[in-house]
């Protein structure tokens, strides 16, 4: 029963009802400015609800009380660039986490390889091309292991084998119980990747 407006009485979402299971692979569709993003911000915590509630395992949200457990890839990569060196850049949530960096120093250098990214680790995250960045963007917010990762338009600007790559890391991910939220507008990956579809319009299911 979320709603949210940034104007009032020009809302965004209006009284949303959704419920995501562990482990499961879930397409968000719907047009443009239909209230997807939105929608994932709030799920995230970056933003809350005017009215409703957002749980998350079974306990209400509060803020910051959840920002580990979930990893949100942005639709625009450069939103969530803060660091020097693509190194850095995907080491800073786990660093952010105070996870050690055993458990995801070797797993980083390993998806910057596996992405066509092997051998940026020291270049400007900012000199990228926009699929480098998401792609970049996917392997730092995957390395610090969120059970709930949020995809925003995750395809734009990948090839089809790093398209392929993608569908294998989000399977991977469902396989070890990690939940998976796509929004997209190509119906085709949403089909291969996620079990079920949610679509927005208008602000509602």
């Amino acid at each position: 029963d979320v709603s949210f407006h940034y104007t009032p009485g020009a809302p965004v979402l209006s009284n949303v009802t959704m419920s995501v299971s562990s482990g499961e692979s879930v397409a968000l569709l719907g047009p443009n400015g239909s209230g997807k993003s939105t929608l994932a911000r709030i799920i995230c915590g970056l933003l809350n609800p005017v009215s409703g509630e957002v749980t998350l395992f079974g306990r209400p949200r509060t803020n910051g009380s959840w920002f580990r457990h979930i990893g949100y890839v942005m639709q625009n990569p450069d939103r969530q660039i803060f660091a020097p060196t693509v190194r850095d850049e995907c080491a800073y949530g786990p660093r952010n986490f105070g996870i050690p960096p055993e458990r995801w120093e070797d797993d980083i250098a390993r998806r910057l390889h596996e992405f066509g990214l092997g051998g940026f680790e020291g270049r400007d995250p900012l000199s990228l091309s926009d699929g480098e960045k998401r792609r970049m963007n996917i392997i730092g917010v995957a390395a610090y292991d969120p059970q709930v990762l949020i995809l925003d338009e995750p395809t734009n600007g990948l090839d089809h084998g790093n398209r392929l790559i993608l569908l294998d890391r989000i399977r991977s991910w469902n396989a070890g119980g990690r939940t998976v939220i796509v929004i997209t507008h190509d119906y085709e990956f949403a089909r291969a990747a996620c079990r079920r579809a949610v679509l927005i319009e208008s602000g509602q299911v």
